[in-house]
């Protein structure tokens, strides 16, 4: 604009900053203006149109919002919307298939995915409505590539194994203390005494595989299907779709389906849609063909999604607990005084909210203990005693 219009630049620029220097924040709205006017002037000028409209559909905004902001020149309308998605699914196809191409390795997570519509006004013909739905993604590991293949997985005899295999020792239990020494430094560090601490410590906890996890894996979404997991005859229609698209995707990327067949596809779920899928794919055991019997879709793995969620059950399930409401430290003391009446203990009604109110009494009770072994009056007053040694060589 500065380039093509110096003169118009100029004038929106002193509308903008009454004539001082454009810079920082007041750019934004000098580029809103010009891209709304050239807009106005030609539908084709939609770049920033587009980019403002996926943000609405990423935020989920409702069509009559979408709407109003059309009319006002900000979005594009409801009827673009959708093209602009069918656009999106054009480039996501074509984005697997060039991944494709440079690793041949993938994995299909899925998961359902459940809605509750409640009707305005209920009659005999309208109702509440529950729909059933089933999500699904394609992922190309960064940690995976053809090099690292093997068709024969490494198994350890039943006779080798016992429980103390499954104990830290040694250089792991030295790496979990080390684990825990930087997230309590973190804690520590929020303390005004202890505020030189944040340099001493690093962004990532050090561990043998940095340069792997520094990697970017490849997500790209395939289209949501009107199936219900919980009926079998769903979850074969679920791998027959699958089995579709891959071979779509694979003859595309290498004109056949042979490193489908030589690779074959992980499909992962948790562990309930793991097992109903497996248990479809059993249904079709003595079919004719190898598509129809899902040969390609192996093997079928837990993904731990629920890990963190299953964790913050038990720990509520054991800290949690209404007779303990005037006893001081407990969760529900806590959460009595603070008010909290998002929380009732069930997490998987309200995750976020049971893992900010534990992360805050956790973190207090860390926060407490240090004042308390410093000899601290407060988080902005300075330790009396148990000096850090690095603390005390700053002070010469």
């Amino acid at each position: 604009m500065s380039e093509r219009l110096p003169f118009l630049f100029r004038i929106m620029a002193t509308i903008a900053t009454g004539g001082k220097e454009l810079q920082g924040t007041k750019m934004a709205p000098v580029a809103t203006a010009y891209a709304v006017l050239m807009n106005a002037h030609s539908d084709k000028l939609s770049a920033w149109h587009r980019m403002t409209t996926i943000v609405a559909i990423k935020g989920h905004l409702e069509d009559s919002a979408l709407t109003r902001f059309n009319r006002l020149g900000v979005t594009m309308s409801t009827t673009t919307k959708l093209r602009l998605l069918d656009e999106a699914s054009s480039i996501m196809d074509k984005g697997i298939v060039s991944r494709l191409q440079k690793s041949p390795l993938v994995k299909i997570t899925g998961d359902n995915l459940d809605m509750y519509i409640k009707t305005g006004q209920q009659s005999l013909e309208k109702s509440n409505r529950d729909l059933h739905l089933f999500a699904s993604n394609v992922l190309f590991n960064r940690i995976a590539s053809p090099d690292k293949y093997s068709l024969v997985p490494t198994r350890t005899p039943l006779t080798d194994l016992n429980a103390e295999m499954f104990l830290l020792s040694g250089n792991y239990r030295s790496t979990l203390v080390n684990s825990y020494s930087v997230i309590l430094g973190r804690i520590l560090c929020e303390l005004k005494a202890f505020s030189w601490m944040a340099n001493a410590l690093p962004d990532h906890i050090h561990h043998p595989y940095q340069h792997e996890m520094s990697l970017k894996s490849d997500i790209f979404q395939l289209p949501i299907m009107m199936k219900n997991e919980a009926k079998h005859e769903d979850c074969v229609d679920i791998l027959d779709t699958y089995e579709a698209v891959l071979s779509d995707y694979y003859h595309k990327a290498f004109g056949s389906e042979d490193v489908l067949h030589k690779f074959g596809v992980t499909v992962g779920g948790d562990q309930l849609t793991r097992v109903r899928l497996e248990e479809a794919k059993n249904l079709r055991a003595l079919a004719t063909t190898p598509n129809k019997r899902f040969e390609d879709l192996h093997p079928f793995v837990i993904e731990l999604w629920h890990t963190k969620q299953d964790f913050l059950e038990k720990c509520f399930k054991a800290l949690y607990s209404a007779s303990s409401v005037r006893q001081p430290g407990t969760l529900y003391y806590f959460k009595s005084n603070l008010q909290r009446t998002d929380i009732n203990g069930k997490v998987k009604g309200g995750f976020k909210a049971h893992h900010e109110f534990l992360y805050l009494v956790g973190t207090a009770m860390v926060t407490e203990q240090f004042l308390q072994y410093f000899g601290m009056e407060n988080v902005e007053s300075e330790p009396t005693k148990n000096m850090p040694i690095m603390k005390k060589k700053s002070f010469r």
